[in-house]
């Protein structure tokens, strides 16, 4: 009985000890949202009709303290499945993108973020140590999130190069310690030009969300009005790098989505983004640090849209553009 009992005390013991000690890892979890519009061009043949950008932009950052457990488990904002992911296969960074249609810079000017590729792209830094396992690793993990055939990217398609890995920014609110571990890696790049995106491509995009489509800007993110667009483009990135330099005590990662495409809106007074997108923007995603729509304007543009971005904003003029600033969060009802 008493041997019983030992093992029920011990048992008992390293549970607490390890819930314990899972506790003390300290994480700081952010979460922001853009949406940009920009009137890009009057349509050349048909001057009744108007290019109309829209740029969602949804950004987590996590930072969480290493020195009692190098695994980040303490899920907030940031997507598990992503998480778990870069963890099993060591993956340092990671850009996917899917696109169709062909951005005209001659027309649009510089777009809001690169330009990808038709069909689907994917940039993959992992540790040098079982590289191509790792890669393979990523690619089968990222199909199967994503709903996409990138597996069939075989490695005859892929390039790759080895490289000393400190760590990308895509956090616009933080900059890198440039003191930052490096790490012995290798990047592998591998292209599907022929890989269709499709609403099964969107569908788990929206799903690593914190808000879902439920809230916030991404109430926007309608599949039937995004794909016959002129232009459509999704992209994801993730990336670590150490706060604290070399020691990497606190560690920061980095996860951004991101929805870029070009419409054709009625070329009148006033354009309705509930006509574009079939759906307004009627709650705001209430666990945001930061929830903000940019109208980029040209001096002197008329162009007007309902619901009024320009209402409780601010206004400052950069180059050739005026930008109009709202923040969602300060809003009730439908705010857009």
């Amino acid at each position: 009985m008493r041997i019983f009992y030992l093992i029920f005390l011990f048992n008992y013991l390293a549970l607490k000890h390890s819930t314990s000690a899972g506790s003390i890892q300290q994480t700081q979890d952010e979460y922001h949202e853009n949406l940009v519009i920009k009137p890009l061009k009057v349509c050349s043949r048909k001057r009744s009709l108007l290019d109309v950008l829209f740029h969602f932009e949804f950004l987590v950052t996590v930072k969480f303290d290493t020195t009692n457990s190098k695994i980040y488990q303490h899920y907030k904002f940031f997507p598990r499945q992503i998480g778990e992911m870069v963890q099993q296969h060591n993956v340092r960074s990671f850009e996917l993108s899917f696109a169709q249609g062909t951005w005209f810079s001659e027309d649009w000017g510089y777009p809001p973020t690169d330009s990808a590729l038709t069909g689907a792209k994917i940039t993959g830094v992992v540790d040098e140590l079982n590289d191509t396992e790792n890669w393979i690793g990523l690619v089968n993990s990222l199909s199967g999130i994503y709903c996409a055939s990138l597996n069939q990217a075989s490695m005859e398609n892929v390039v790759s190069s080895k490289s000393n890995f400190v760590g990308k920014n895509f956090d616009f609110f933080n900059d890198l310690n440039p003191d930052s571990k490096s790490y012995n890696t290798t990047t592998f790049i591998g292209f599907l030009p022929r890989e269709n995106v499709c609403t099964e491509n969107l569908t788990p995009f929206i799903k690593q969300l914190p808000c879902k489509n439920k809230a916030g800007i991404a109430q926007l993110l309608n599949p039937y009005k995004l794909f016959p667009s002129k232009y459509y483009s999704m992209s994801t990135y993730f990336s670590e790098h150490c706060e604290d330099g070399s020691q990497c005590n606190s560690k920061v990662w980095t996860f951004k989505q991101t929805v870029t495409t070009v419409l054709v809106a009625p070329y009148t007074s006033e354009i309705s983004t509930e006509n574009l997108f079939d759906r307004n923007m009627d709650t705001v995603c209430s666990i945001a640090d930061s929830s903000k729509v940019w109208l980029l304007q040209e001096p002197g543009s008329d162009i007007a849209f309902d619901p009024n971005p320009l209402l409780n904003c601010k206004k400052s003029i950069d180059g050739d553009f005026t930008i109009f600033e709202r923040s969602l969060l300060e809003e009730n009802g439908t705010v857009f």
